[in-house]
């Protein structure tokens, strides 16, 4: 099993074993696995054959843990989203100034993008699809934008973001730098997420703070 997948079920396997659910490992190990092909190949192009066979298992014994595709999608990018607009709303509601906020914000998506790296790369490759499927994906994505945008509105106003571009556009190529980390980043490599988040909030706030 490759480390990311390792790294999910490991992490899966502890909340079932201190939650006392009998046989829930198993059934934990086994969409850790999907989610890492699903990431991989896109959830359009991934055959419940595909999953079975990284896991080593026959098609069929899948159904004994899940309905289908579908349902290991629904059970992967709820967690996500039921952190997603809390996350954002906690931290613009905090007491700072419009620029401390917008720091701490790429920092926390950029985390939060290498915590869910899987469902953030089938976000990215099978974007169209879940936001038609799924209802609290689009809502999701929706209220985030709009809080974000919010953000960019108040340090307008306060003299500390620029006036001068288009805020939508500056917010969706933010999203694509944080979310583009799902894609690359390994808890395995040299550099660390830590490093990574810093890097990324001092290089896109840089783009859009006003000049003195």
């Amino acid at each position: 099993m490759p480390p990311q997948q390792r790294e999910r079920a490991t992490k899966a396997s502890a909340r079932s074993t201190a939650s006392g659910d009998k046989g829930s490992t198993r059934r934990q190990e086994l969409l850790a696995i999907a989610a890492e092909t699903f990431a991989d190949l896109g959830y359009s192009r991934t055959r419940i054959r595909d999953i079975a066979e990284r896991a080593n298992i026959h098609n069929g014994s899948l159904y004994h843990h899940f309905p289908g595709r579908e349902a290991m999608l629904d059970e992967l990018l709820t967690p996500y989203f039921d952190g997603l607009v809390p996350m954002n709303e906690r931290i613009i509601n905090a007491d700072l100034s419009a620029r401390d906020k917008l720091y701490q914000l790429v920092r926390e998506t950029v985390l939060n993008a290498a915590q869910y790296r899987a469902e953030v790369a089938i976000l990215q490759k099978d974007w169209d699809y879940l936001v038609s499927v799924f209802p609290y994906v689009s809502r999701g994505i929706q209220r985030t934008e709009r809080l974000w945008l919010g953000l960019f509105e108040e340090g307008v106003e306060s003299g500390e973001f620029r006036a001068d571009v288009n805020l939508k556009v500056v917010y969706r190529t933010y999203r694509g730098a944080m979310w583009g980390v799902s894609q690359w980043y390994r808890p395995t490599g040299r550099v660390k997420i830590d490093e990574i988040a810093d890097v990324q909030a001092t290089v896109l706030l840089a783009g859009l703070v006003a000049s003195p």
